[in-house]
């Protein structure tokens, strides 16, 4: 079938001819295997994977000699197999090799950064990169490249508006609008898509539940692991209240590391103008990918016939937000914003699985910190012109 596009490649190509090490971690078969074979077709070189118990011994008993016998450039998979080792040795490997041409990527599943304390021994040293399922974007690549161009337009005129441009909102697609609607429901893990099968998904929960999650972290009590994961996974878009898990909060607080470290959750914190109260208050909770929340609950019904549609679109816009600064607000007299995003401009995203019209919340927001711009993610595309312009922007373009 061949290589599919991942934005990810462009980005490490970009880096390429630098000196450190390229680290490229995610979650279980999110594609990270798939991206180093073509690394290793473009730029030649050795793929090897430390699946295979003979080469962690051999590259643990003498990692310079191993890397400086081996055809450059080196393909490291499945890293996390080596531990706390691996990350010295990849120290000890970068030390005496930079200046000889060292060309290295490697990749792991999981949270193996943890175990290998690789961020410890690699500082300087290295690029890192997160390999993510595919986001809409890339699914609408993948599916329907005839409609790529199109939500490429549409999203221009997103980042636009964003920016605080005055342009039009991009108009309603109905072929894009069903691609989101199977999106919603089963996600962008690649073998998923490629194959459009409920029984691959719950492959991929259970073998990162029960290999990345409780025998790679040593989880003595699988069963409050996976009800754990099951009550996040339905709360997403709520307040993350640890006694509402059903576990006390030492246990609550490791299991939610893990998990978020393993790319299975993200949280996001408040936004408040005053930086010390923002670190004291509860942050939201969302799943990285929406097929493998959605596998957790058993919940495969078409879009037309869901319960969850706020939380599911909610969850879809943090999504597609992930590599953006993204916060929350909500003030004590419980008026909420559903995203904040921050950085070179202040825009509040508020989402509605109904009509798109604004809330007396996003009035409030908009008055009280006067941005220059706000959305509404809605599937009836407006532009309401007040001191801030708010814009109703289909989910599908973002």
């Amino acid at each position: 079938m061949g290589f599919k596009p991942r934005k990810l490649l462009d980005e490490v190509l970009g880096f390429w001819d630098s000196k450190a090490i390229h680290i490229i971690r995610g979650p279980r078969r999110s594609g990270k295997t798939t991206l180093l074979l073509h690394l290793n077709e473009l730029k030649g070189g050795t793929y090897i994977t430390f699946e295979d118990p003979g080469e962690r011994e051999d590259f643990l008993t003498d990692p310079i000699g191993y890397i400086s016998r081996t055809p450059q450039p080196v393909f490291l998979d499945e890293f996390q197999y080596l531990g706390e080792k691996g990350g010295q040795a990849l120290k000890r490997v970068y030390d005496k090799l930079h200046r000889k041409g060292l060309r290295l990527v490697i990749s792991g599943s999981g949270a193996f950064d943890i175990k290998t304390n690789i961020n410890r021994y690699l500082v300087g040293r290295a690029y890192f990169y997160q390999l993510l399922p595919l986001s809409f974007e890339e699914y609408v690549n993948w599916k329907r490249p005839n409609l790529y161009t199109q939500y490429l337009e549409g999203h221009k005129l997103l980042e636009d508006i964003l920016s605080g441009k005055t342009v039009d909102p991009p108009l309603p697609s109905k072929r894009l609008e069903e691609l989101f609607k199977d999106y919603l429901v089963f996600g962008g893990y690649p073998e998923v898509v490629l194959k459009g099968e409920t029984k691959e998904l719950d492959s991929i929960t259970f073998t990162t539940i029960e290999e990345d999650i409780i025998t790679y972290f040593g989880l003595r009590e699988s069963l409050k692991v996976w009800n754990v994961s099951r009550r996040l996974a339905s709360i997403i878009g709520n307040l993350l209240e640890y006694s509402s898990l059903g576990v006390d909060y030492r246990t609550a607080e490791h299991y939610l590391s893990i998990l978020k470290q393993s790319y299975i959750i993200d949280l996001i914190p408040p936004f408040y103008t005053n930086k010390l109260t923002e670190l004291t208050k509860t942050k939201k909770l969302y799943f990285v990918d929406l097929g493998f929340r959605n596998s957790l609950l058993e919940k495969y019904q078409s879009y037309d016939r869901r319960d969850d549609l706020g939380p599911l679109l909610e969850n879809f816009v943090f999504r597609q937000l992930i590599e953006k600064r993204v916060k929350y607000w909500r003030t004590k007299n419980k008026a909420e914003v559903d995203f904040i995003l921050t950085g070179d401009a202040t825009v509040p995203i508020e989402v509605k699985s109904g009509r798109g019209r604004p809330t007396r919340s996003l009035y409030s927001f908009t008055t009280r910190y006067k941005p220059k711009t706000a959305i509404v993610v809605g599937f009836e595309p407006s532009v309401i012109i007040k001191a801030t312009p708010i814009y109703t922007i289909p989910p599908y373009y973002f």
